[in-house]
């Protein structure tokens, strides 16, 4: 999906979204306070075509004026969205929004959503969770650049967004003890009711083989547990492996890590400003509230899900995903030591990280 907004005088707004469907059109809608107002199709003439093929005749423009919603200037909460995949289109420009660029890199596969809706009032342009989108849809949020208050989220591997966001955004990064975030991962996916609401489509259909697995698993025997962890199918132990890793050296999580992953992981999360730990959240939350340019004591905590951390000392004590997390408990260690020498300092540029190799 292609979108922008590219004037907004008040009494006039244009612009033009263009869907991933070859022959189908937008629906676009106008939302404020939580309402919707009014929903425009996206089907006139642009003042541009789109490449070849495309789409089947490139009018995908959108014109809206007071004589379809006559109190268009006086809605300084104005969002426009796209009706099918709810994609953030456009937010008007409000004074109390922070001129600054946000990419909150997910680490979870339960994803951090009281930070990330915490931050939606600070910021003109708000999306979290991009991974649900097309990759198209994802590059089009990321250049929207002419935005200079912008925060975005979502489980992506870095380096398959590293051109759009290096240099432009502000990385947040925030790490679980790897055998705390196999355990989140086993008790989400064995308690998953709808998946959708949680899961991407490509995390939905990769990790649907992990869900019978999880449900299968007798989490309060561990002497069962640790025989059931032994019989582990080969496909779901490398879907579970060194998933952090993965998402700061690999273009695809399906990819395995190459053999400078450990140096390419670190040198990744130095080039991160906020880097912290699930185990000490106090200085990522303050680095958090600091960039939104809110009162640190606002911040919503970063609770466990029940269950988490007996499942992880239990998973840890049958060593049976020693080797799997290998590179995930360097990458760890790693970051702890220097977190630790920097006095729990959260930015990267005060928190040297070890080099490797």
């Amino acid at each position: 999906m292609m979108f922008n907004v590219d004037t907004d005088v008040g009494f006039m707004i244009k612009g033009y979204a263009v869907p991933d469907g070859y022959d189908s059109y937008c629906n676009v809608v106008l939302r404020s306070e939580g309402r919707d107002l009014l929903v425009i199709p996206a089907n006139g003439l642009r003042e541009f075509k789109l490449v070849p093929g495309r789409h089947i005749d490139s009018n995908c423009g959108f014109y809206v004026d007071e004589s379809q919603l006559d109190v268009l200037s006086q809605l300084s909460d104005l969002e426009l969205l796209d009706q099918e995949t709810g994609v953030s289109i456009y937010r008007r420009r409000k004074p109390e929004h922070t001129q600054s660029r946000v990419f909150r890199l997910e680490s979870h596969l339960l994803p951090l959503w009281r930070i990330d809706n915490k931050m939606n009032s600070r910021f003109q342009y708000w999306g979290t969770q991009i991974e649900r989108h097309g990759r198209e849809t994802i590059g089009q949020i990321f250049h929207l650049v002419q935005y200079d208050s912008a925060y975005i989220s979502g489980r992506l591997t870095y380096p398959s967004v590293r051109q759009w966001v290096e240099e432009i955004f502000r990385v947040a990064f925030i790490m679980h003890h790897p055998y705390e975030e196999l355990a989140e991962r086993l008790i989400v996916l064995r308690q998953i009711a709808d998946r959708d609401k949680v899961l991407s489509s490509r995390d939905a259909t990769s990790f649907a083989p992990i869900m019978a697995f999880a449900r299968s698993l007798p989490l309060h025997d561990e002497a069962a547990l640790t025989r059931a962890l032994r019989e582990t199918p080969r496909g779901i132990d490398r879907i579970l492996a060194n998933p952090v890793t993965r998402q700061l050296t690999c273009e695809q999580f399906d990819q395995t890590p190459g053999g400078r992953a450990l140096t390419t992981a670190l040198d990744t999360l130095a080039s991160f400003e906020i880097v912290g730990l699930r185990r000490s959240p106090a200085p990522f939350l303050n680095a958090i509230a600091e960039v939104g340019n809110i009162s640190p004591d606002t911040m919503p905590p970063l609770s466990t899900l029940p269950g988490v951390t007996t499942l992880a000392k239990a998973l840890k004590r049958s060593r049976e995903f020693d080797g799997l997390l290998e590179l995930d408990l360097q990458v760890y260690a790693h970051v702890a030591a220097a977190y630790k020498k920097a006095g729990q300092v959260y930015a990267s540029s005060t928190m040297t990280l070890p080099k490797v190799g």
